[in-house]
């Protein structure tokens, strides 16, 4: 239910913001709720989001984002 609000709330805001931005909603009876994102070089990081409350979503969501400069400046130039 907290990943259906969280969609709810912040797909438009999300799309605004970073429209180049892949942002896919897939709905599966049984599957467990998850956001995966990809860094550069194809570095990808994925979290469960089983029980979390659109809050508990959003920051989530917002730790990924945040360790992006992070993971990519971790790669090397090749």
């Amino acid at each position: 239910m907290g990943v259906r609000q969280f969609v709810a709330k912040n797909y438009l805001d999300i799309k605004q913001v970073a429209p180049a931005t892949p942002f896919i909603v897939r709905e599966c009876l049984g599957a467990q709720p998850n956001v995966m994102v990809r860094y550069d070089f194809g570095v990808e990081k994925r979290v469960y989001l089983n029980e979390l409350t659109a809050e508990e979503v959003d920051a989530a969501v917002g730790e990924l984002v945040m360790d992006a400069d992070s993971v990519n400046a971790a790669i090397p130039n090749q």
